[in-house]
């Protein structure tokens, strides 16, 4: 991998590991509020008034991650990749779309793309920490148990995947049940 390539990823795990204790509490927090609808607290009100802008530019840095990753840094993406790709590519769409009419019902739409990803990303992450094909990763030159990024001992691109679809089905649940 270039130093491009290494930075590129230093930047984007510490930005994973920072995701982890605020999904992490902000997950706790919304649990603790779940039943309090009316007069939510002011952190969920905000994420609940900003959920379509936050969900698009999550969206929007991971197809640009994706594609720096394949594209200038030179990460085949393996099987599993390209499906997690198909399911998260449309979200920007779908989340740009939906910010431009203010449209928060499209997390409905939404759901099944973030938890088919998250489980394919939940599946592809297995594999790679044990290093064995548990899903037959198809006829492709790459090998989805192969780690092209491994910062921090567990930080892999699947992983940021899987914190990435974490925090769209958290708001996305947060700006359904505490609309504004």
């Amino acid at each position: 991998m270039t130093e491009f390539g290494i930075a590129y990823s230093t930047v984007l795990a510490y930005g994973t590991v920072f995701m982890l204790p605020v999904l992490f509490f902000l997950f706790v927090f919304t649990l603790r509020f779940w039943k309090q609808k009316e007069n939510p607290p002011a952190l969920l009100s905000f994420i609940s008034r900003h959920a379509l802008l936050l969900s698009f530019l999550g969206a929007l840095s991971s197809l640009f991650g994706s594609l720096i990753y394949s594209e200038i840094v030179g990460i085949p993406p393996c099987l599993l990749c390209w499906y997690q790709r198909i399911l998260l590519y449309p979200q920007v769409a779908l989340f740009g779309i939906a910010l431009l009419r203010k449209d928060t019902t499209v997390f409905y739409y939404a759901l099944p793309l973030t938890v088919i990803g998250f489980l394919i990303g939940a599946v592809q992450y297995t594999q790679q920490m044990l290093q064995k094909e548990l899903v037959a990763c198809g006829t492709g030159e790459v090998s989805c148990s192969i780690r092209y990024v491994f910062e921090f001992n567990f930080v892999t691109i699947p992983f940021m995947s899987l914190t990435l679809m974490t925090g769209l089905l958290l708001i996305g649940a947060i700006a359904l049940r505490f609309k504004n």
